[in-house]
């Protein structure tokens, strides 16, 4: 604990910008900066396979320290339609970090399980970004997607 809050020090202390300390240990902190900085002021963002909601200044849906169970979910119950369901909720960009799952972590489900519930889902979103979404930024692991307001 005391190494990770001496990580802290020189923000808290005035010897680096917030800026600078976020890219240094937030890995999605490009992206962040780039949507508060361009992003519209009436955006909405889904923030899927990611977790920086706090430091998102629009409003957002979805994320969660637990940032692959919501956007999983998401796409499970909604599947093909899943980007037409967040923009039916007010969403006109998404925040999509990559997101490899790997099957070690998840020795106690089957090889269909694991299939499902997480090889697919990430697939799908992929393939829904390519085919629905305008890829506006990408840095890092993280990209970020305007979605089409014409979209039914």
């Amino acid at each position: 604990i005391a190494t990770h809050l001496a990580d802290r020090l020189p923000v808290a202390l005035g010897q680096e910008s917030r800026s600078e300390y976020l890219a240094r240990t937030v890995r999605s902190a490009p992206a962040v900066q780039w949507a508060n900085a361009n992003l519209p002021a009436d955006a909405r963002v889904a923030v899927l396979l990611e977790w920086p909601i706090h430091l998102i200044e629009r409003p957002t849906v979805l994320g969660s320290v637990e940032d692959h169970v919501p956007a999983r979910y998401w796409l499970l119950v909604h599947g093909d339609r899943s980007l037409h369901a967040l923009q039916s909720q007010g969403v006109t960009h998404v925040m999509v970090g990559r997101f490899k799952f790997l099957r070690k972590w998840y020795p106690f489900l089957s090889d269909a399980v694991f299939d499902a519930m997480f090889q697919q889902p990430v697939a799908t979103l992929e393939e829904l970004l390519l085919l629905e979404g305008t890829l506006v930024f990408e840095a890092n692991h993280t990209r970020v997607y305007r979605l089409a307001s014409d979209s039914p």
